[in-house]
C-alpha cells in the first residue's frame, strides 16, 4: 500500500472517530438514522408495481451518505445542524426530501433516480436553468444552495440538487375550490406571465441549457443568443441577457427521451443543432435510422423495414413543413407546466408563488414549446368550446338532470369557461402564440419528437397516424407547391385503421382494468390474477398487459 493510500485511510479513520465522538457529545450536525431506517431513504416507499417490480424497484433506489448529505446542506444554508430530514416525495424521476436546520432555515434536496435521463447532464442543465429562469427571466423558481452532477465526485455518493423551499400550495389544491374571477385571475395571469417571460430569451440554438463550464469544450465558445437579436426595448432586460452571455451555453438536449433504456449506451447526436430543420433530421431522425434497438418486437405487430419506411417519409416531409422563422426560433420552456408543479398563495387569490422541478427543460422550436397549457386545456367533454370570442355555455338540457348531475355540469362549465378565458387571453395579447396555437397540424407537430422517440418501444401506430393527419392537412400545413412525399396504398391504410382501432381497444381495456383495481396491493394482485384467467386477448385488442416480463413505458 503506497504512503497516500495510506494516509487516505488513516483520514478517513480519523473522521468516522470525529464523528462518532460529535453524537458521543451531543455535538453532532446530523439527523442520526439506522442502516434499516437509511435503506428506506434510498428505496421507493410510496407504492408497488404488480408486475416488474424488482426492475421497477431497482431504477428508483438511490444510495448516498445520509450524514455526508446533512453536512453539505448545513454549510450551504449557514446552520450549524440540521434538526429533521424526512421523505417528502418520490417519482419515477426524483427522490425528494425536507430538511430543516437550527437557524430556521427550511430546504428541499432532491436526488434524480436512474429513470431520470443522461447522467451528468441532467443535473448540469437543470440547475442552469434554475439560475437562469431566476435571475434573467425574472421567474420565480427556487434558489440553488448547493449541487453535485458527478455522483462519483464529492462525499454524498450521489448527484443532488440543494435548494431553496418556495411558499404556497400545488395548484390542484386550489383549482376546483375557487370560483370568482378575482380569485382565478391572477392565477391565469401568472402563468401567462410566466410564458411570455420565456419568449424574451433569443437563444440561438436548440438543445438545453447548461453553465459554460459544464458543456463540452467544442461548444464553449458558440453564442448563447444569435446575433443581433438582444432586445434593446428593455433595458435591464438587456442588461442581464448581455451578463449571461458569457455564463450560459447551450449543450446536448436533456430531455429523457432522447437518454432512455438503451439510448443512454448509444454514440448519436444529442445537440445542440442550429435549426429546427437540423434538430428532425440531423438529430431525431437519423438516431432512429442509423439504430435499432434489439427488443423493438415488444407491443406492436411490424418488422424494422416498415418502420424504417415511416421514418424515411417523415424525412422527407419535414424540410416542406417547417414554420416560418418567427414560429421555430430556439426557445426555452418548461417542461411539466403542471398543477403539481406549479405553486400558488394558500388562500384568498391565487397569486403565483413559484414554479418548480425544471428537469428536462428544453430550448427548442418555438412552435414545438408554445401549445396551450395543459394545466388550463378543459377535455372533460361535457362542455363544448366554441370557436370566437363567444362563451361556452350550459347544454339546454341540464336543467333536465338532478341536482348532482347539474352540478357536476357547473364544475365543468367553469372549468371551460377558465379554458377559453386563457384562450382569449393569447389571442388578444400574443400574436405569435395564437398562430402557433392556431396551425392546422400544430399540436402533432409539437408531439412529433416523442411519437418518433417511443415508436420503437411503445409501437408505430401513432407515429403513422400522425403521418396520415399530416397527409389529409398537406395542403394548408406545408409550403406552396410542394408535393406531399406521405405515400400509403389503399391496403396499407385500410391495415392501419384496423391496427390503430385494435391499440385504441387496447388502450381502453388496460383503462378498464386499471379503473377496477384496488389501491390495496394483496387485493390487488389477487384480482389481477383473477382477471388475468378471464381475459380475452382478441376481445381486449392485445394480450394481457401484468405480466412479469411484460411492456412497461419506464423499462422500455
Amino acid at each position: 500500500m503506497s504512503f497516500l493510500a495510506s494516509a487516505h485511510l488513516n483520514l478517513l479513520a480519523m473522521q468516522q472517530i470525529f464523528k462518532a465522538a460529535q453524537k458521543l457529545s451531543g455535538l453532532s450536525r446530523t439527523v442520526p438514522f439506522t442502516r434499516s431506517q437509511q435503506v428506506d431513504l434510498f428505496k421507493y416507499t410510496s407504492g408497488r408495481w404488480l408486475y416488474n417490480e424488482e426492475e421497477q424497484t431497482a431504477l428508483r433506489y438511490v444510495e448516498f451518505d445520509v450524514d455526508e448529505i446533512q453536512h453539505v446542506a448545513c454549510a450551504a444554508v449557514g446552520a450549524k445542524r440540521c434538526v429533521s430530514l424526512k421523505k417528502l416525495g418520490e417519482g419515477s424521476y426524483n427522490k425528494v426530501f425536507a430538511l430543516n436546520f437550527d437557524n430556521g432555515m427550511e430546504a428541499i434536496v432532491r436526488f434524480p433516480t436512474a429513470l431520470a435521463g443522461a447522467p451528468f447532464f441532467t443535473t448540469a442543465s437543470e440547475v442552469a436553468t434554475l439560475e437562469f429562469v431566476r435571475e434573467v427571466l425574472g421567474i420565480h423558481a427556487p434558489r440553488v444552495f448547493a449541487w453535485n452532477a458527478d455522483a462519483t465526485a464529492g462525499s454524498v455518493g450521489a448527484e443532488y440538487i440543494i435548494m431553496e423551499k418556495l411558499s404556497g400550495v400545488e395548484s390542484h389544491n386550489r383549482w376546483l375550490h375557487i370560483a370568482k374571477a378575482p380569485q382565478v385571475s391572477p392565477l391565469l395571469n401568472g402563468v401567462f406571465d410566466i410564458e411570455c417571460k420565456f419568449e424574451c430569451a433569443p437563444f440561438s440554438q436548440i438543445g438545453s441549457l447548461y453553465f459554460r463550464d459544464d458543456v463540452p469544450a467544442d461548444l464553449r465558445d458558440r453564442p448563447l443568443f444569435r446575433p443581433d437579436s438582444l432586445p434593446s426595448h428593455n433595458p435591464e432586460l438587456l442588461r442581464k441577457l448581455d451578463a449571461a452571455k458569457e455564463k450560459y451555453r447551450i449543450g446536448p438536449i436533456a430531455d429523457r427521451q432522447w437518454w432512455r433504456s438503451e439510448r443512454a449506451e448509444m454514440i448519436y447526436d444529442h445537440g445542440p443543432w442550429p435549426d429546427m430543420g437540423s434538430f428532425s433530421i440531423l438529430g431525431l431522425l437519423s438516431m432512429l435510422l442509423t439504430t435499432h434497438p434489439p427488443d423493438v418486437a415488444v407491443s406492436h405487430l411490424t418488422t424494422p423495414t416498415t418502420h424504417i419506411k415511416l421514418l424515411d417519409m417523415l424525412a422527407l416531409a419535414i424540410p416542406h413543413i417547417i414554420p416560418p422563422h418567427i414560429l421555430t426560433t430556439p426557445t426555452l420552456w418548461h417542461a411539466d407546466l403542471s398543477h403539481s408543479n406549479l405553486l400558488v398563495a394558500e388562500e384568498g387569490p391565487a397569486e403565483v408563488r413559484g414554479l418548480i422541478d425544471w428537469q428536462h427543460s428544453t430550448i427548442a422550436p418555438y412552435c414545438m414549446q408554445a401549445t396551450f397549457p395543459s394545466l388550463f386545456t378543459y377535455d372533460g367533454g361535457l362542455i363544448d368550446i366554441p370557436t370566437g370570442r363567444v362563451p361556452p355555455k350550459l347544454p339546454s338540457h341540464v336543467s333536465m338532470l338532478s341536482s348532482e348531475q347539474q352540478e357536476l355540469y357547473r364544475i365543468h362549465l367553469k372549468l371551460a369557461m377558465r379554458h377559453k378565458v386563457y384562450e382569449q387571453k393569447i389571442v388578444e395579447e400574443n400574436e405569435r402564440r395564437n398562430i402557433a396555437c392556431a396551425m392546422p397540424f400544430g399540436a402533432e407537430l409539437a408531439l412529433l419528437p416523442y411519437r418518433v422517440l417511443r415508436s420503437w418501444s411503445d409501437s408505430p401506430v401513432l407515429l403513422r397516424q400522425a403521418l396520415l393527419d399530416l397527409r389529409n392537412v398537406w395542403d394548408k400545413f406545408a409550403h406552396e407547391d410542394t408535393q406531399c412525399p406521405i405515400h400509403f396504398t389503399d391496403n396499407e391504410v385500410r391495415n392501419h385503421d384496423q391496427e390503430f382501432q385494435q391499440y385504441n381497444k387496447y388502450q381502453t381495456s388496460i383503462t378498464s382494468l386499471d379503473d377496477k383495481l384496488e389501491s390495496e396491493f394483496s387485493r390487488a394482485l389477487t384480482a389481477l390474477k383473477e382477471r388475468e384467467g378471464n381475459w380475452d386477448d382478441k376481445a381486449n385488442g392485445g394480450s394481457f398487459p401484468y405480466k412479469d416480463g411484460s411492456f412497461s413505458f419506464f423499462l422500455s
